[in-house]
C-alpha cells in the first residue's frame, strides 16, 4: 500500500483544440505511467472531476495519489486517501487469501492427510479394543 502523492500541471494540453482537452488529459495520464505489464486504472472519481467542466474546461492541475501494485498501477484523486487505502487493504487480503489457496493449500493439505490419517488409525484402534474387550465380557 504505497501511495505517491503528485501534483501535475497540464498547460500543453490547452494548446489543443476545446473539443479534445478531456479525452488527451485522460490518455496522458493513462500514458505517464504506463508500462508493458503494468496498465493503469483511474478511479471513478478522478474521471468525473476531469469530465466535470465538461470535455473543454478541464483542470489545469491535478493532486494525484499513484500506487503501484505487481499487476496494476491505480490513480486516485487526493482527498480520496481513505477509499484508495482502503481498497488497495482489500486487494492485499484477498491476494493473501489467493496465495493460501493456491500454494500453501498443497501444504496444509498433506498436513491435513497425515493428521486424518493418524485419527482414523486411533480410531481404528479403539474400535478393535472395544470388539475385543465386548467379546471378553460376553465370555
Amino acid at each position: 500500500m504505497d501511495l505517491q502523492e503528485l501534483r501535475i500541471s497540464f498547460k500543453d494540453i490547452f494548446d489543443l483544440p476545446k473539443s479534445k482537452r478531456a479525452n488527451k488529459l485522460v490518455n496522458k495520464l493513462r500514458n505517464m505511467y504506463k508500462t508493458k505489464k503494468q496498465p493503469v486504472k483511474i478511479s471513478n472519481k478522478l474521471n468525473e472531476f476531469i469530465w466535470d467542466k465538461g470535455r473543454e474546461n478541464v483542470p489545469r492541475k491535478l493532486s494525484l495519489l499513484v500506487s503501484k501494485e505487481k499487476d496494476l498501477i491505480y490513480l486516485f484523486l487526493e482527498t480520496e486517501r481513505k477509499e484508495a487505502e482502503k481498497m488497495l487493504a482489500d486487494k492485499k487480503k484477498k491476494a493473501e487469501k489467493e496465495k493460501v489457496k493456491k500454494g500453501e493449500k498443497t501444504k496444509v493439505s498433506k498436513e491435513e492427510k497425515k493428521e486424518a490419517a493418524d485419527q482414523e488409525k486411533k480410531i481404528e484402534e479403539k474400535q478393535a479394543l472395544e470388539k475385543d474387550f465386548a467379546k471378553t465380557a460376553m465370555k
